[in-house]
């Protein structure tokens, strides 16, 4: 061997398969524990974990975010059972929770009994300018 840095490579290119097997025992040990300590949290903090999850799904906030996200899912999610109608007609989302909020306020929604978001050009995607809210019949 001429210096040490050439030592170093072919010892490397020698032993890698050793190392990646190691490493992979230990990230299996790591994930192991991770998981489990996970579950024990999960178990010890469930019912105030979960409340917290159904106070916010109650909020105004969290309605709006639960619309968007089944926007997104439609337009994006090839595994929806309506993606064809939306994400394969090429219909895309560009909207966020304060656009929804933006838009809530313009078409004054809490007076309907079922909003419900509605593109105005059928084809178009969903964007503050080509979106309403309209009573769901």
């Amino acid at each position: 061997m001429r210096n040490r840095k050439e030592y170093q490579k072919k010892y490397r290119e020698e032993h890698k398969f050793e190392s990646s097997l190691y490493n992979k025992k230990r990230y299996k040990k790591f994930k192991k524990k991770l998981d489990a300590c996970t579950n024990r949290w999960r178990e010890k903090n469930k019912e105030r974990y979960y409340s917290n999850i159904r106070k916010w799904s109650k909020t105004f906030r969290g309605k709006l975010c639960y619309r968007l996200q089944q926007i997104k899912r439609r337009c994006n999610l090839k595994r929806t059972h309506n993606y064809k109608w939306y994400g394969g007609r090429g219909i895309k989302c560009y909207l966020t929770v304060d656009d929804l909020i933006y838009l809530w306020k313009r078409d004054n929604a809490n007076s309907l009994k079922q909003p419900s978001i509605d593109r105005i050009n059928n084809n178009g995607s969903y964007e503050r300018g080509n979106c309403q809210f309209i009573e769901l019949s």
